[in-house]
């Protein structure tokens, strides 16, 4: 199977910034290349074999392939020179030639290749799949993915694990962020080693697991990062995070139910726009403070207000309801109790798309966790192009996979574009034996414009708090190019590439090891993306249905075609 370049999340290429690369491309003159170059020329090269694999015409996907191999300074590409070994083991695999296939598996996994179950299903791999030293190969990949991660903490869930467990659990959550955490610069005032002495004697006092993973949150929410934090197992979900089927924002210091989902609930008198002053008798902001906020991991405090208030405020047992007190319009109280029995996060659709007046287009992306996105985008492209105007809403996009976003703006741009800069920590023993820290490295990764399809029309951008990870990626490339305009409040400023790690009980952490910045290096991971028009929705625009920030783009968009029309 041809892999692409690995972009499942976040960029992945590190290599050390400055070099140039003498190098002779097929039909031009020698000549110096730059990184940018390299990466450029290497991508369009990995878009041409893709299209050729799919075609089954692997003696000439090889032939690129092996150009891309005998490029100087190509392997401090990591992640390009891994995929481009493992290309090569499958290429060579499917035309039979079973020695050049053993070797360049094998070189790909002295590179790093560590996919044990990619390479276990396969089926280009099929005709080497009984030679003896393929399954040497395999048994080396094995070890050292055992290595990392190893079934011994990867227990099943109990209603209570042992002891030993929730210790190991700890140790390992607390190893993986100290050699791992790249924002540790972010929290000054935190001696992560004591905390974690702190926290050896609270989790053996623990009763149960769901009581221990809490504990196992608040540690992580004290790094402060959205994308370091430990995740519950599917057997506590209806334990810990079921909630009411109504949606609730933190709106100028007041929480408001923004929507209710369930309509037999507005029998109970509950609709969009009531406030919650009170949550089993406490009021709200101490509840929030007390019960939800101490377990949650964020970077800014917009992106902590979202996730306290929207997306975890309500959240609890299935068994146990929830009182609220709700207060009208009028200043009355309304008692109302609700069941727990909604836990579904994810956006369906994902895409929701139609024309608004002036014949502008509305599109709202809602994720970029669906493989399917660019295709829908695709499928929309000529009743978007025809468009005067486009507005993309991704307020209520929390990330998924930042290569669509970067996909889907190529249909907007006509030359090349840096998506963002990328900076990484390689910890070295020996480096800390000199005395020396880890050493960073950085790097940018570019997006090639659709070739064939292109919006011309201007462009608004709707963000918001909830706006996070890959789609403050999108947001980042958007800004960067200057494509269009930003319309809206901060985002929730946190994005990355986390590593995942199995805990015992089930759980599951995750540590952020990389740090994004704009492609100029601009931060805004911990601060959010500013919007260059600033609308903060109120009270009153939620209980009268309007939506400032679209209005708001609508309006500059207008203007600007009036003026463009003048032109």
């Amino acid at each position: 199977m041809f892999l692409t370049p690995p972009m499942e999340i976040i960029l992945k290429y590190f290599f050390v910034l400055g070099f140039v690369v003498l190098i002779n491309i097929p039909s031009q003159a020698q000549r110096v290349m730059t990184e940018r170059e390299l990466i450029q020329y290497t991508q369009q090269k990995n878009q041409e074999v893709a299209e050729i694999w799919q075609a089954k015409q692997y003696q000439r996907a090889v032939a690129i392939l092996e150009t891309l191999y005998t490029t100087p300074w190509f392997s401090k590409l990591e992640g390009e020179w891994v995929g481009t070994l493992y290309n090569l083991a499958c290429g060579y695999s499917l035309l039979g030639e079973k020695e050049k296939a053993i070797d360049y598996l094998g070189q790909a996994v002295k590179a790093g290749y560590s996919d044990v179950e990619h390479m276990r299903k396969d089926t280009d791999l099929d005709n080497i799949r009984q030679d003896e030293r393929f399954l040497e190969i395999m048994a080396k990949l094995k070890a050292r993915w055992s290595f990392w991660e190893n079934a011994v903490f990867k227990t099943p869930y109990q209603e209570n694990i042992s002891e030993d467990e929730k210790v190991a659990g700890l140790s390992r959550f607390w190893s993986e962020v100290k050699y791992n955490f790249v924002y540790f610069d972010r929290v000054p005032g935190l001696n992560w080693d004591s905390l974690y002495i702190a926290y050896l004697p609270k989790v053996r006092e623990t009763k149960s697991t769901a009581e221990y993973l809490l504990l196992l949150e608040r540690m992580a929410a004290e790094l402060k990062d959205g994308h370091t934090r430990v995740e519950a197992p599917n057997d506590l979900l209806n334990e810990l995070y079921a909630r009411p089927a109504i949606e609730t924002r933190l709106v100028e210091e007041k929480v408001i139910i923004t929507e209710v989902i369930d309509q037999n609930l507005l029998k109970s008198g509950l609709r969009s726009g009531l406030e919650i002053i009170a949550v089993d008798g406490v009021p709200v902001i101490r509840y929030a403070q007390q019960q939800v906020q101490p377990y949650v991991s964020a970077s800014t405090p917009q992106g902590l207000a979202y996730l306290v208030y929207s997306l975890y405020f309500l959240c609890g047992s299935t068994s146990q309801p929830i009182k609220l007190t709700i207060q009208n319009t009028r200043g009355r109280n309304l008692e109302v109790e609700l069941l727990r029995k909604w836990r579904s996060f994810i956006p369906n659709p994902s895409v929701l798309y139609h024309r608004l007046k002036g014949d502008v287009a509305y599109l709202s992306l809602r994720t970029f966790g669906d493989k399917n996105l660019t295709q829908t985008f695709d499928s929309l492209f000529y009743d978007i192009k025809a468009a005067s105007a486009l507005v993309i809403d991704i307020r209520q996009n929390a990330g998924g996979n930042s290569q669509l976003g970067y996909e889907i703006l190529s249909y907007l741009i006509d030359t090349a574009f840096t998506t963002a800069t990328v900076e990484t920590q390689d910890y070295s023993a020996w480096r800390r034996f000199q005395g020396l820290g880890p050493r960073w490295s950085a790097t940018h990764w570019t997006q090639q414009p659709n070739q064939s399809k292109h919006f011309q029309g201007p462009v608004a951008l709707l963000i918001g708090p909830a706006t996070g990870s890959a789609a403050e990626d999108f947001a980042v490339a958007f800004h960067s190019v200057k494509r269009g305009i930003l319309v809206g409040e901060p985002t929730s400023g946190s994005t990355g590439q986390p590593i995942w790690f199995s805990l015992p009980g089930g759980i599951s952490g995750q540590v952020c090891t990389n740090r994004t910045k704009y492609p100029d290096g601009k931060e805004f991971v911990g601060l959010g993306i500013q919007p260059d028009i600033l609308v903060h929705p109120t009270v009153k625009d939620v209980r009268s249905g309007r939506d400032t920030v679209l209005e708001t783009a609508l309006n500059t968009l207008e203007k600007e075609l009036r003026k463009n029309s003048r032109k």
